[in-house]
């Protein structure tokens, strides 16, 4: 759905790829279906460019990322969204909640972060 990686790095050089494999799924794992992966390609804005996901169930999944592109919702937003435990829908918060893992990882937050604690001690 949408752009492919390649087609969204010629458009714009700051994309973000987010990536699910359906091996770290919980019901992926327990219906024995731990092959696919869901990808999710994102401007540096955090709006979906594109995503294909591959795996069992892949059809039914897809359109939460389909409705997301359509409506102009940014990849937070659907991590934002309850996804049900267990299903295979978990595989799309799973490559949506990475935007946050992201954030606080970036050594700009790390610097606020230990600023802040210096406050606290």
């Amino acid at each position: 759905m949408g752009l492919t990686e390649e087609e969204a790095r010629t458009k714009d050089v700051n994309i973000k790829v987010y990536r699910s494999p359906y091996g770290s799924n919980d019901r992926a794992v327990t219906d024995e279906e731990r092959e696919g992966l869901a990808k999710v390609i994102c401007d540096s804005k955090g709006y979906i460019l594109g995503a294909h996901i591959v795996g069992a169930n892949a059809g039914e999944l897809i359109h939460e990322f389909v409705l997301a592109k359509t409506a102009k919702l940014k990849i937070g937003q659907v991590s934002s969204t309850i996804h049900i435990y267990p299903t295979l829908a978990q595989i799309n918060k799973r490559a949506a909640d990475q935007v946050y893992t992201e954030m606080l990882s970036s050594s700009g937050f790390k610097a606020l972060s230990r600023f802040f604690l210096k406050f606290l001690k």
